[in-house]
């Protein structure tokens, strides 16, 4: 009897070893996030490419509640800084923490001492752990959604502070678009981010070729001087595909032997649905669902790496089917209700690349028939672009404040037009998103689940990082770092402030937004950067024992 229990005990806890020792280690996480995409462009996508699946379709696993700590409907910034974060934020917040809005308003609660203070994010836990990290967008690189997993501030606009940071947080690879704000005279610090990147020994290319040819493991692709073209309109000689530029990031990235995490956006779905732009967002799709393919190839093949697919929230309220719809949706064809999307050829996005003030109305008819399948353009349309032209005249010439008329959402309302697609809004939208993964531990959330759950998800997934204690760690503020030392703000320069601490005839000294320290006049590189948000500085906690020794 004893003999047959030893037998059983054996083959019970062999078999718990052996599942165990079966379960995928995660050394590489992939977040994907195609900006502002509801769940009708996945529908949209479909039919246009005449019903063919999409390379996301096995995986989608449930839905996502993406709004923010104060309103239902989410803005980039704070919804992308809680996939980043795991801690929702109001909006124009920069993976920094919330202030309340009013007692009773906020949706969930805030800890008000807390407020305005950085939050370390899941792409710098990864880079501390020795991972490397990259970024790869349609949009310039300090855009809202790749600066909530590089950076920090409460003001997603301010395009000179975010760069800095992202530049100086020694990222790997970023691939997208936005050179124009590395230079200095386009800077208010007046920073030359080009030498800071070739100091780190990071190379700086700018054509799709250099990107092939590339063989380092460390380079910022930078397409064009701020957001790259739509994928419809975009010339590949000129700039690389989303998913051209993710397959790359993945061939540089993976030679880590302790592995990467990245960001992958499909950032101008978001821009074309601010426009109704219906062929600008179903083909943006695409080119992200072509990406979304290259990761999960690589994925398989890897064994090891988790892929997150999940927009940050919906946005234009899209639906296949409208007012012009209502009395015969049943009996529309697939071909009636794609027209004229199918036999677009460009963007609205793109529309003055074709026409400006010097065209004639024939030859407006003519872009539009041959550039977006619109072959009946009334007189009421033309008149409106023609105004278009017009008032950008008179702005120019000092005679009007402001141009009223936008003519890619002129363009986009044209082609809208003739469709049966129908939109509620300009603007984003607070329904659920979708949410695909594929985990090699077979053990992906299902049903639905909150923003920060995604996060929390990709903690776990970390080696179980808690990104809270490591804000406590290294985004501390400097009242608590630096109590009972001597300290003051140098503003001579108010675009490169410094903070200046001393104790016992010791004195460092800490530039503003970069990972650099001067220690008795030694400058050191740190793995986190010092935090500047308007108020206080954030540093690591460790800073303090240089002024105690």
């Amino acid at each position: 009897m004893k003999k047959r229990f030893f037998s059983f005990s054996f083959l019970f806890v062999t078999g718990i070893i052996t599942a165990f020792a079966q379960t995928p280690q995660i050394n590489n996480i992939i977040i994907m996030i195609p900006d502002g995409t509801s769940i009708d462009v996945l529908a949209l996508a479909r039919w246009y490419n005449n019903g063919k699946p999409l390379a996301i379709d096995p995986y989608i696993r449930g839905l996502v509640k993406t709004h923010c700590s104060d309103t239902p409907i989410g803005d980039s910034a704070p919804t992308g800084s809680t996939y980043a974060t795991g801690h929702l934020s109001r909006t124009g917040f920069v993976s920094t923490y919330p202030d309340s809005v009013m007692s009773g308003y906020d949706i969930i609660a805030t800890d008000s001492k807390k407020a305005f203070s950085p939050m370390f994010t899941v792409l710098e836990a990864a880079k501390l752990q020795g991972k490397s990290t990259g970024l790869v967008v349609t949009c310039h690189f300090p855009h809202a959604t790749p600066a909530d997993f590089s950076s920090h501030s409460q003001h997603r606009d301010n395009y000179d502070l975010l760069s800095r940071q992202m530049v100086y947080n020694n990222i790997d690879v970023v691939f997208g678009g936005g050179y124009s704000y590395l230079k200095p005279d386009k800077r208010a610090d007046k920073l030359d981010l080009t030498k800071v990147l070739s100091e780190n020994g990071t190379s700086l290319i700018r054509t799709p070729k250099e990107m092939i040819d590339f063989n380092g493991s460390k380079v910022w692709g930078l397409f064009a001087p701020k957001a790259l073209k739509n994928d419809l309109d975009r010339n590949a000689d000129k700039e690389p595909s989303l998913a051209d530029m993710t397959q790359k990031a993945l061939s540089i990235l993976s030679k880590n032997p302790k592995g990467f995490f990245m960001m992958v956006e499909g950032s101008k779905v978001d821009w074309a649905a601010h426009d109704n732009d219906p062929v600008g967002m179903v083909t943006e799709y695409l080119a992200f669902d072509k990406a979304v393919g290259a990761a999960i190839n690589f994925a398989k093949s890897d064994g090891h790496t988790l892929v997150i697919v999940v927009p940050d929230h919906g946005n234009s309220g899209i639906s296949i089917g409208n007012a012009r719809s209502s009395d015969k949706y049943d009996k529309l064809t697939l071909k009636e209700l794609m027209y004229p999307l199918i036999n677009a050829k460009n963007t609205a996005e793109a529309i003055e690349e074709f026409i400006d003030s010097n065209s004639t109305n024939e030859q407006i008819k003519d872009v539009f028939f041959k550039r977006y399948g619109v072959n009946n353009l009334a007189s009421k349309e033309l008149d409106s672009l023609r105004n278009y032209f017009s008032n950008k005249k008179l702005v120019k010439q000092g005679l009007l404040k402001k141009n009223n008329l936008n003519i890619q959402k002129l363009t986009a309302s044209i082609i809208s037009s003739r469709t049966y697609i129908g939109f509620t809004t300009v603007g984003h939208t607070g329904e659920d998103v979708f949410i695909a993964i594929f985990d090699p531990r077979n053990n992906a959330p299902t049903g639905l689940i909150k923003n920060d759950e995604v996060n929390f998800y990709m903690q776990k997934a970390l080696n179980n990082t808690n990104l809270d204690s490591l804000t406590n760690l290294y985004f501390v503020n400097q009242n608590t770092v630096f109590q009972g030392f001597h300290q003051k703000i140098d503003s001579s320069d108010v675009n490169n402030k410094v903070l200046i601490v001393e104790n016992n005839n010791k004195t460092i000294r800490i530039p503003a937004n970069k990972n650099i320290v001067e220690i008795s006049g030694k400058e050191q590189k740190f793995p986190t950067l010092m935090i500047y948000n308007g108020f206080s500085f954030f540093v690591p906690q460790s800073l303090r024992t240089f002024l105690e020794k």
